[in-house]
């Protein structure tokens, strides 16, 4: 695990507002739109998508499965345009299966506290594909 700086990032997707225990449904169909319209999304920066976990207000939980972008001018209709300042995160490099990530922030979390890291909600995982056999994934958690 590393602090990391990250240069500011703009992503185009699809927004999920959900609590808690409808995210596990709520974020696989926000992929699969994802994924069957993302040759809509312009501006692209590479072929590999993000999840970004932007809050947590109330036991409600936004997030954007989308693709970097390096312009947020012609979002597609439906979709939904972030920018996320440049920051500092912790960075993990998490090898495995998808099913597994949780856990993998769950340890970076725990990193944080046995380092005294003050970490926040917003969580970046990129590594996803079109095709879904994704293995490795970049993780963040914003750091102050």
């Amino acid at each position: 695990m590393e602090i990391v700086e990250l240069g500011p990032l703009k992503v185009v997707g699809i927004e999920v507002v959900a609590p808690w225990a409808e995210l596990w449904t709520a974020v696989p169909r926000a992929w699969e739109t994802l994924r069957a319209r993302a040759g809509e999304i312009h501006h692209r920066t590479s072929d590999v998508f993000v999840d970004v976990s932007v809050e947590e207000h109330a036991g409600t939980y936004r997030q954007l499965v989308g693709a970097e972008v390096n312009s947020l001018e012609h979002i597609p209709e439906g979709m939904t345009g972030l920018e996320i300042p440049a920051r500092r995160y912790l960075h993990f490099r998490h090898e495995g299966p998808l099913e597994a990530i949780a856990a993998s922030f769950g340890e970076m979390y725990a990193w944080g506290t046995e380092h005294a890291r003050t970490l926040d909600a917003l969580k970046l995982d990129f590594g996803y594909n079109q095709q879904g056999t994704e293995s490795g994934h970049d993780l963040y958690v914003g750091s102050a």
